[in-house]
């Protein structure tokens, strides 16, 4: 009988280390979702950017 509520007590110990480890890695999913967003929040702006700057470059030359 002790024995088995040795290995109850153990499965139970890491079931909450479980628990935690799968807490902490579902946090760092949504950061980085957030990140991930935020990057391509960031990409899309200096596309958006980059091609403005070459429509002008290109009236620039067609007006000289």
């Amino acid at each position: 009988m002790d024995d088995l509520e040795k290995q109850v007590d153990e499965l139970l110990s890491l079931c909450d280390k479980l628990t935690r480890s799968n807490n902490s890695l579902v946090g760092t999913v949504e950061d980085l979702k957030t990140e991930r967003t935020t990057l391509i929040e960031q990409k899309d702006k200096a596309k958006n950017h980059i091609e403005a700057m070459i429509t002008r470059l290109k009236s620039m030359e067609q007006n000289p």
